[in-house]
């Protein structure tokens, strides 16, 4: 590239480089969301300057679009949770999931979200394929490094330990718009360390 072409000059000498593209509208639905702002399609489209077909190509349904933001948002609040936690085994899986509970119960653009409209909220979130297999995937990830490292030895098979994980960590994180009970990172954490063998169960008197 000439000295004299510039990245900005190269990218302005071709018109058709300026239009929307597909991450274009992942990036507004994400500042739409954060802000508080419901997320509509047609809205979008005007907004991008694209029709609402080509729009609806780019990112499928609007749950779809709703699912990968939570999904951007998700990932590195899980993997910030992974690099600070201590320890090792049962005990650092929940510590993972404690550190990324709070941070989730902590966020604001999501409690916003489900006060809004707390079935369709939840239901994005739990209920989702994108949002449930990823975080699955995560879950299971992180398992899978401890009994790796020989620092975990589950009670039950992993599928099944990383799938009542997840559930639980949704279960607990939103139990307030669920039954009307205010969450309790602690009980979760305790489940967690008997699901992954680190606690005997209590008995109940």
């Amino acid at each position: 590239m000439p000295k004299s072409m510039t990245p900005l000059k190269k990218l302005l000498a071709k018109p058709e480089s300026l239009r929307a593209q597909p991450i274009d509208a992942f990036k507004l639905a994400r500042k739409k969301w954060l802000s508080g702002e419901r997320i509509n399609l047609a809205e979008m489209s005007d907004e991008l300057g694209v029709g609402r077909a080509t729009l609806s190509r780019w990112v499928g349904s609007k749950d779809q679009l709703l699912a990968e933001v939570l999904w951007s948002l998700y990932e590195p609040i899980f993997e910030q949770a992974r690099n600070a936690a201590t320890g090792s085994g049962a005990h650092y899986i929940a510590e993972v999931y404690r550190r990324t509970m709070q941070s989730i119960l902590d966020a604001r653009p999501l409690k916003e979200f489900v006060a809004q409209d707390s079935h369709y909220a939840l239901g994005v979130m739990t209920a989702s394929k994108i949002v449930q297999q990823r975080r699955l995937a995560a879950c299971k990830a992180l398992l899978q490094e401890q009994i790796d490292q020989g620092q975990l030895d589950l009670p039950l098979d992993l599928d099944t330990t990383a799938f009542v994980i997840t559930r639980l960590n949704e279960s607990f994180v939103h139990s307030e718009a669920l039954v009307g009970k205010i969450p309790s990172i602690d009980k979760a954490v305790e489940t967690i360390l008997v699901l992954t063998g680190g606690a005997e169960a209590k008995s109940q008197p």
